[in-house]
């Protein structure tokens, strides 16, 4: 009875275990096919500012350099990109923790949600970025999905974008505490670590690395951003600085040695030169910008600390420059010249050697001793010129004898040439009638060839008539014995035959006189009887 219901038992645990489950069965599969480009429209794609990378400490006293985030980035992939959003604020926090005593123990718990992730197959590069601060910095980017559909309230990373902060695991992550440039500072350098996940950070919250961000802006590489983003910023800056009165200009790029700031000089030398020194202004280049309204203007600088306004035109190579006018008290100069002063000076120092010839040299006046009363007017009397002779001169009498050699070497090698055109012309003389005489052996040797084989029609041997030229003699012997094998023609001819009996060619006897060609067609017929 024990073991009855023992057995029971088993199997009742057996059935259970088999209630939910689902057994594939062995018929073909289906595979849906879905393009790269498809996907579902809950989700959105953002690019992420993961970190900088570099020999500086960020605001956690860490330092991670290129070659480890290098090393660091294969971990992305599949990451989680998390957030505590705040209902109320309708902005995300930091990294939200919540301590909960269970058992007497105080357990950290995670109080963020995940939003989205790191697609499996994200790629990561480096990229330079000007950060809010004015300082230029390379991150560690990559690609990331929210879901946008399930949780709208991580729309606004999409639309307003998003500060971000790298969590590391503590269990992978490996480095040391080390002295910071002897300044007192300690960094922790990483050598070794796996990304865990990516928090999404509120619009109040400092990231760790001052540029790291959420966001679906696809970041450009325009080589000229980042000098036209720093520039915009300052304006910015100097307008709110003021209140708001400072007119918004663009610099204006001008290349030093260009057309346009060739004629710029042009002007300055023409309308404020320096007494003394030709081709040289009072005034150098501050800088050159564009307003509001998209008139172009270049200033310069005074004595007095201002600057001057020269508003131009610089159409069809046609240069046309306005009365300057004195900037006001609010315009600020760039705090980076625009203008290196070295490539200028070297521009002036060019400028000036092109135009040396233009430069007028005072005329020395004439000192004329006064004559003596008796003395007679002398005219001037020329210096004689000095008698030389090409004679006497060494290197010239050298180089007479060098042309000389060199004219009587070539005249030789004419000799020589012309010798040699006239045996080779000899030699392919030679060799052309001895190929004639070649071809015409040939021809009638394969002439008898083709005449030994009486027996056969002008039909039979028509082919290799024609082609007398381009067969071999063993070509022509070889195709007329397999026609004589495949006609099955008699190899006598009725007016060789003896009077009585006939000719008989034994391959047994001791003396074999058969004929060349027709042993060739009984080769050739025991050939095709193998076959």
């Amino acid at each position: 009875m024990c073991n009855f219901h023992s057995n029971l038992e088993d199997i009742i645990r057996r059935a259970m275990r088999l209630k939910h489950a689902s057994i594939p069965m062995e018929t073909p599969i289906e595979i849906i096919s879905m393009q790269p480009s498809e996907f579902s429209p809950l989700i959105s794609k953002c690019q992420i500012k993961v970190c900088w990378v570099g020999n500086d400490g960020n605001r956690n006293d860490s330092l991670i350099t290129k070659e480890v985030a290098r090393e660091t980035a294969p971990s992305l992939r599949g990451s989680p990109i998390v957030g505590y959003y705040d209902e109320v604020k309708e902005d995300f926090e930091q990294h939200n923790k919540l301590l909960e005593v269970r058992d007497n123990r105080i357990v950290i718990k995670e109080n963020t949600r995940p939003y989205g992730f790191v697609d499996l197959s994200a790629k990561a590069w480096f990229q330079w970025f000007l950060d809010d601060d004015g300082v230029q910095r390379e991150y560690m980017v990559t690609e990331g999905w929210l879901w946008t559909g399930q949780y709208p309230e991580c729309s606004r990373v999409i639309t307003k974008g998003n500060g971000q902060s790298m969590e590391l695991d503590e269990e992978s992550t490996k480095g040391s505490w080390t002295n910071f440039n002897n300044n007192g500072r300690k960094l922790f350098i990483i050598n070794e670590t796996v990304i865990s996940k990516l928090c999404i950070l509120g619009e109040d919250v400092e990231p760790c690395f001052e540029g790291a961000n959420i966001t679906n802006t696809q970041f450009s590489f325009n080589p000229n951003f980042a000098q036209e983003l720093y520039s915009l910023m300052k304006d910015i800056k100097e307008i709110l600085s003021k209140g708001g009165k400072q007119p918004m200009y663009n610099v204006y790029a001008v290349e030093i040695g260009s057309d346009l700031w060739r004629n710029i000089y042009a002007h300055l030398v023409e309308k404020y030169p320096v007494e003394d020194a030709p081709f040289t202004s009072q005034y150098s280049v501050e800088g050159a910008y564009e307003d509001g309204e998209g008139q172009k203007f270049f200033t310069v600088g005074t004595e007095e600390n201002k600057y001057l306004r020269f508003n131009f035109d610089f159409s069809d190579n046609i240069f046309a420059v306005e009365e300057p006018t004195e900037m006001g008290e609010d315009f600020v100069a760039q705090e980076t010249a625009q203008f290196d002063a070295e490539k200028v000076n070297e521009f002036i120092t060019n400028y000036i050697a092109e135009n040396q010839d233009k430069i007028e040299q005072p005329e020395q006046p004439e000192i004329e001793e006064p004559m003596k009363e008796d003395e007679p007017a002398q005219e001037p009397v020329e210096d004689p010129a000095p008698a030389y002779s090409l004679d006497e001169i060494p290197e010239y009498q050298e180089a007479l004898a060098r042309i000389a050699e060199l004219e009587s070497n070539y005249s030789a090698k004419e000799e020589e040439v012309t010798t040699l055109n006239g045996t080779i012309a000899t030699l392919n003389e030679e060799l052309t009638s001895l190929r004639e005489f070649k071809n015409t052996a040939d021809r009638k040797e394969k002439q008898a060839m083709i005449d030994g084989f009486y027996m056969l029609s002008e039909e039979d041997k028509k082919d290799v008539v024609e082609h007398i030229d381009e067969y071999s003699l063993d070509d022509i012997e070889s195709r007329l014995s397999i026609i004589c094998v495949r006609n099955k023609v008699s190899f006598d001819r009725e007016d060789d035959k003896p009077a009585t009996g006939s000719t008989t060619y034994s391959l047994e006897e001791q003396f074999d006189t058969t004929p060349d060609w027709i042993k060739a067609v009984l080769d050739t017929e025991k050939e095709l009887n193998k076959i």
